[in-house]
């Protein structure tokens, strides 16, 4: 009996080894680690970029973009400004404003004027400044974080001789605290300068 009995013991072992054997996602080893679903980053939910065509004129305020830095991408081109994404990270964006004859208009037409309105936001902080060399002649720059509609942002903006040689435009980048640094936005913008006319 106690022979039988351990028969069975090891038929029903043999059995369960067997079957272990054969499901899916039951074996040992590489296999034991069940596979999950691919994590989506909200860069993979967002739609397709619509970019347009190059080059891209703006006769409202005499700026035209003739093409653009490896990884960017003209998105819009309307009243004042010409809007461009970062194909690698989209939170971080880029305009060419022209400064408009209302003041104030949708971004700051001076150094003075920019820093006041970061003061007066949520949060804020008035971070770095200086001039640069551009192919339309010296520049001013300035950077503030602060806090928008969407959370807390760098703000840095260009401020350039237009390529008339009247008045001014504003380079500008926007972008989440923490997805790039104020030196990477003004090599980009120092960059996208050189293909705007």
């Amino acid at each position: 009996m106690l022979r039988r009995r351990f028969g069975m013991e090891v038929v029903l072992v043999a059995l369960i080894v067997l079957a272990v054997g054969l499901l899916p996602g039951c074996r040992g080893g590489d296999d034991d680690v069940l596979e999950s679903e691919p994590v989506i980053t909200d860069q993979e939910t967002l739609p397709p970029i619509e970019s347009l065509e190059l080059p891209q004129a703006n006769s409202t305020i005499g700026v035209s973009v003739t093409s653009v830095p490896t990884g960017l991408a003209v998105t819009l081109n309307t009243s004042y400004w010409i809007e461009l994404v970062d194909l690698r990270n989209r939170a971080i964006q880029y305009s060419i404003v022209g400064i408009p004859p209302v003041t104030p208009g949708p971004v700051p037409a001076t150094v003075e004027e920019f820093e006041q309105r970061v003061r007066e936001s949520p949060n804020s902080k008035v971070m770095k400044n200086g001039k640069l060399d551009t192919k339309f002649g010296p520049a001013e720059w300035v950077s503030g974080s602060y806090d928008d509609d969407d959370g807390p942002v760098v703000d840095v903006q260009i401020f350039v001789p237009h390529p008339s040689g009247s008045g001014n435009m504003v380079l500008r980048s926007v972008c989440p605290r923490g997805t790039s640094s104020v030196e990477e936005s003004l090599s980009v913008m120092k960059e996208l300068l050189t293909h705007v006319s």
